[in-house]
C-alpha cells in the first residue's frame, strides 16, 4: 500500500502581477502543495492568514501601504507554521529572520532556490507533527496517576529531536542548560542536545528544587553543584562536580546557596 501524500496548505502574498504567477507556476510543479489563496496586498493577507489557517506562506517584503512586516505585526504568528519572505533585496534578510521565518527567496525566484526553501519548509512541518505525536507518546508513557490538582506538574523528560530520531531525555541526566540564540543547548555528562525553547519557558517546566537559574543565560542541576567561588572582582563563579566553571549573578548566590544546602541535607538523610 503506497504511503499517503502529505498536503500543505500555501497562501502567496505579492502585489507584482507577473512575481506572483511564476510564484504559483512553481509551487504548481509541486504536488504536495496546494495554494488556498493568493493575495495582492497586505490587507488581504491580514485576513487570509487569520481566517485560513496556512501550512506555508510566501510573503512578498516591499508592497504598498501594508509592507510584509507590517503584516506580520498584526496578525497571530502562531498561525504561519512556515514563513518564507520573497523580496527583490537581499539587505531585508536578517530582519526576516527577526520574524522567525524559515528562509527568504530573492526575485526573480530560481527554481533550485526554491526547491531548498519548500523542502526546509516541510522538514520543518513534518517536525513540528512528530513534535505533537511524541508529546501524545510522553503523556501515555507517563504514570497513570493524576496527582493533586493543587500539586505543579514539571517535566520527567524531554523530548529532543533529530533528523531520523526522537530522544526521550530524563531531566534527571540534565547536568546544565544554556541560551543559544532561539534555542536552548542541554549539557549532559555524555553531550550536549539543541532544543528550540526559549530559557523561561523551559524553566518553568523545571522543578525548581532540581533547577535554578543562576544566570539569565544559564539553569543549573543543584544536586551537581560542588563549589561557588567569589574572586577578586567580587564575581561569582559555580563549579560542577565534572569541573565545569558557570558564571553566576550575584543577585542568585544567596538563593542557590541556600537551596544546594537544603538539597545536600536531604540527600544525607536518605543515606542513614
Amino acid at each position: 500500500m503506497s504511503e499517503a501524500k502529505q498536503n500543505y496548505r500555501v497562501i502567496v502574498v505579492d502585489d507584482e502581477p507577473l512575481a506572483r504567477l511564476n510564484l504559483c507556476a512553481l509551487i504548481k510543479k509541486d504536488d504536495e502543495l496546494e495554494i488556498i489563496k493568493e493575495c495582492e496586498n497586505g490587507y488581504e493577507a491580514i485576513s487570509a492568514i487569520e481566517t485560513l489557517a496556512p501550512d506555508i506562506v510566501f510573503l512578498d517584503v516591499q508592497m504598498p501601504e501594508i509592507n510584509g512586516f507590517q503584516v506580520l505585526e498584526q496578525v497571530d504568528l502562531s498561525k504561519i507554521p512556515a514563513l518564507i519572505f520573497v523580496t527583490a533585496y537581499d539587505q531585508y534578510a536578517i530582519k526576516a529572520f527577526e520574524f522567525s521565518a524559515l528562509d527568504y527567496l530573492l526575485k526573480p525566484v530560481e527554481e533550485s532556490r526554491f526547491q531548498k526553501a519548500v523542502g526546509q519548509a516541510k522538514f520543518f512541518l513534518q517536525q513540528r507533527d512528530l513534535s505533537s505525536l511524541s508529546q501524545r507518546l510522553i503523556s501515555l508513557l507517563e504514570n497513570n496517576k493524576t496527582p493533586p490538582k493543587t500539586q505543579p506538574i514539571f517535566l520527567e523528560r524531554i523530548v529532543i529531536k533529530s533528523i531520523g530520531k526522537v530522544l526521550f531525555l530524563p531531566v534527571s541526566e540534565i547536568e546544565w542548560i544554556e541560551a543559544d540564540d532561539y534555542y536552548v543547548k542541554i549539557h549532559t555528562a555524555e553531550q550536549s542536545h539543541l532544543l528550540r525553547e526559549s530559557m523561561n519557558e523551559l524553566e518553568k517546566s523545571l522543578d525548581p528544587n532540581q533547577f535554578q537559574r543562576i544566570h539569565r543565560s544559564i539553569i543549573v542541576n543543584l544536586s551537581l553543584i560542588k563549589q561557588i567561588q567569589t574572586d577578586f572582582q567580587n564575581k561569582s563563579v559555580v563549579i560542577l562536580q565534572n569541573g565545569k566553571k558557570l558564571k553566576m549573578s550575584r543577585p542568585r548566590q544567596e538563593l542557590i546557596e541556600r537551596m544546594s544546602v537544603r538539597k545536600t541535607i536531604k540527600s544525607d538523610k536518605t543515606f542513614e
